[in-house]
Order: C-alpha cells, then structure tokens, then sequence
C-alpha cells in the first residue's frame, strides 16, 4: 500500500532541518519557498503539508536520487507522477541531486513516452505506482533506473550540492502536433524569473490561497 508521509518533529524543527541543508541556498526556488516555512504549501488527497515539509521530503528524495554520489551532475530524471505532494518531491528532489527534470505527460502512449526518454537521454525514471505497468518496461528496455514513488522518501536527507541560476532545471516537450515533440529547457535562472513575473502580474501576496 502506499506509505504516508508524515513528520513527527515540530515545522520549527523540520525548517531548522531542511535549512541547514541547504546554506548556502542551492536552489532559489526551494530557498524562497522556506521563509514561509509553517505555512501551508499543498493539499491534496493524503491531506496539507507546510512548506518546510515540502522540503523535508525534498532532501529526502534527493538523497535516494544521488544514491551516494556528491551531485548527479545534470542528469536527466524522468518523473511520470500526477499532481500532488509525489510530484513535488520528485521535482524539487531532482533539482537538489543537481539533476534535470524531464515531466512525462501522463496521458502520452507507450510509444510518445519512450521517445521523450530517448531523446532527452533520461537516465533516472520516477513513476507512481499507478503507472508502474507502463514505467517497468520502458525503464527495463532502456537501462533505466526506476524508482516508486513510495521509495522515493527512503533515504536519509543530507547536505545538497551547490545549483546555481545557470544550470538546467526542467526539459519541457512541445505537444509535437506537428512533428516530433521537441525539447524546451529552462534553466533554474528562468524557472525564478517565471515564477516572480506571475507573482508581480497577478499581485499575488504571501496571504493568496491559490
């Protein structure tokens, strides 16, 4: 069954922990998103979690990314995982590796699906299990490592390596409509920059539920 994810430390605890990980701040998104520490970041079915859990389980997820190297050095992750707090970890995770995330859509067949992972050269691949029948056989033709989502938080959390505004952050695939899908990157630079012009357009104040 599906293991919940659930911090018996306080949110002061778990801030202090996850900051101390993170000096200096490695990735400016997840950096930005500790000052509001305590505050709520995400519902979803399993129920809220606060920004600082969020991250928590964010350094978690990169440790079991890493698997004991220093900094995955830009490699591409895979991550085939609906919306919610799984998907959260398996991005920020990425990033804090120092990977490159690669979204799989999640309505894409087989074939679309093995294309990307070809073409973006994902050596990592992080499914839910719901759609495990689809990632085994994909990861298994191509020597991928795959990991479950419910195995993602089983490491322990540890210092992150240094991911600066220029490095590759997130690999987009156009729709391919009229063609072969192509890859869009955006660095972690560009991700700040997007994030902070939808902030300023909408005027969005740290009181907003979105």
């Amino acid at each position: 069954g599906r293991r919940d994810f659930s911090l018996s430390r306080s949110s002061a605890a778990v801030l202090n922990a996850a900051c101390s990980m993170m000096t200096p701040p490695s990735v400016e998104i997840v950096a930005r998103a500790l000052r509001f520490g305590s505050r709520i970041a995400l519902r979803d079915a399993a129920g809220a979690l606060t920004y600082a859990e969020l991250a928590a389980g964010a350094l978690r997820a990169a440790a079991r990314l890493r698997d004991g190297r220093a900094d995955l050095d830009g490699a591409r992750v895979a991550i085939l995982v609906p919306p919610g707090r799984d998907f959260v970890f398996a991005l920020w995770g990425t990033w804090l590796a120092g990977g490159f995330a690669v979204p799989l859509c999640l309505t894409h067949p087989a074939a679309k699906l093995d294309y990307v992972l070809a073409d973006s050269d994902t050596s990592i691949l992080v499914a839910h299990p719901q759609f495990r029948d689809v990632a085994a056989p994909l990861a298994g033709a191509r020597g991928l490592r795959l990991l479950d989502t419910n195995e993602l938080l089983d490491a322990q959390a540890g210092p992150v390596p240094d991911v600066g505004p220029g490095r590759p952050a997130i690999l987009i695939y156009t729709s391919g409509t009229t063609g072969k899908p192509k890859g869009v990157v955006l660095t972690h630079g560009n991700v700040v920059a997007q994030v902070t012009c939808l902030v300023e357009a909408w005027g969005w104040v740290p009181d907003d539920q979105i």
